[in-house]
């Protein structure tokens, strides 16, 4: 990939975040972060490239390991457009100016890196960062945030709003939080992320998780029955703001993501 600075970074989304909240929950002396800002690079893989690049990939992944790299993290998902996107947690926005894979380089020699990433940019005709907020305190996250990557179906919903609708688009968000956890709703959770710096214009990301479609799909009946006009009325003020909305649903791929805490597994 040629932006490697911006490589390691979803969608949305997605994910991304995740490690962040759950080392910060396993931690009781200390306070659960609100927010958790991510890079998110996403590579619009070409369809004919797919193994070529999951292998490349898996190669990427595999290096990382052999040579403990332990201050990167990235959360690999392929959506159903084929695009494959890479979320990492950064602290700060002085960290995209961080070179990621330095170390990585040094230890695997420059031109065995280089020609890893080159012959990844040839799978692919269109790649792109994006950097977006996870919003905690609009989310419905689980008691163990580690237990989000044992579910590997993900659906991202943008919701697109005029930048003079955004309070009411924080208030039904807000709303949306107190129906479920005021009804004891604890099964179903998601994020909201907030895309920064966007070319789109303002919107929120969603992402929902379980471990398949099907199992999503239920989900949503379950509370329909429950929560039925209470719920639908929150979605109607939802729609009223909403100019544009786009779905896409989304693979977690484990075998291409990578975490410091899983060298010690590797062992």
């Amino acid at each position: 990939m040629k932006q490697i600075t911006l490589l390691v970074c979803l969608a949305f989304l997605l994910s991304i975040s995740i490690s962040s909240v759950s080392n910060a929950q396993s931690e009781k002396e200390k306070k659960a972060p609100s927010s958790q800002l991510m890079v998110v690079h996403i590579d619009e893989v070409l369809p004919a490239k797919n193994a070529e690049y999951e292998k490349l990939s898996k190669q990427f992944v595999s290096e990382m390991t052999k040579h403990g790299i332990k201050d990167v993290t990235f959360h690999t998902s392929r959506s159903d457009e084929n695009e494959y996107m890479w979320a990492s947690p950064i602290k700060n926005m002085a960290e995209l100016d961080k070179k990621w894979y330095a170390e990585l380089m040094d230890k695997m020699g420059k031109e065995a890196f280089a020609k890893m990433f080159d012959d990844m940019d040839h799978c692919y005709n269109k790649h792109y960062s994006v950097i977006v907020e996870a919003n905690y305190d609009l989310s419905m996250l689980p008691q163990n945030p580690a237990t989000i990557n044992e579910n590997t179906y993900r659906k991202f919903t943008w919701y697109y709003f005029e930048p003079l609708d955004m309070d009411k688009a924080y208030a039904v968000a807000k709303d949306f939080k107190e129906l479920y956890t005021s009804n004891g709703i604890t099964d179903y959770n998601y994020i909201l992320h907030e895309p920064l710096f966007s070319n789109d214009g303002n919107s929120f990301v969603v992402m929902g998780w379980a471990k398949s479609k099907e199992e999503y799909d239920a989900m949503q009946e379950k509370l329909d029955a429950k929560l039925g006009e209470k719920r639908q009325a929150l979605f109607d003020k939802v729609n009223a703001i909403t100019v544009k909305k786009v779905v896409k649903e989304a693979e977690y791929l484990p075998g291409l993501s990578y975490e410091p805490r899983q060298l010690v597994k590797a062992k």
